[in-house]
């Protein structure tokens, strides 16, 4: 027979376990919990890497690529939208959204 007089006997007040909300909240619940600022930090990030994995069919496109290639591959972190201020706001690795950005582009498009 089991002895419960040691192991469920609270010893002082019951406190709840926290769940953080990355548990809690899952796809579009988790979007909405994120801050307006993250929102568009991602929201640009994404735009950027999709522009330049997309076509180059015409001079528009073709500068389109140039300027998300420009901004996904420089150092420069003196404006706040910077890929570098960006990547450290939303906690990801910039060299790893580089490399993946790059081989998707090289998949895709058959360009680096």
């Amino acid at each position: 027979m089991y002895d419960f007089s040691k192991d469920d006997t609270p010893q002082g007040p019951i406190e709840p376990r926290t769940i953080v909300p990355s548990q809690f909240f899952t796809g579009r619940e988790r979007w909405r919990a994120l801050g307006s600022t993250h929102r568009l930090l991602y929201a640009i990030l994404e735009d950027a890497v999709n522009v330049y994995i997309g076509p180059e069919r015409t001079s528009k496109q073709r500068r389109a690529v140039r300027e998300a290639r420009r901004w996904l591959f420089s150092d420069d972190r003196s404006y706040v939208f910077s890929f570098l201020r960006t990547c450290e706001a939303l906690d990801l690795d910039p060299q790893y959204i580089r490399a993946g950005a790059r081989r998707r582009c090289n998949l895709v498009a058959g360009r680096s």
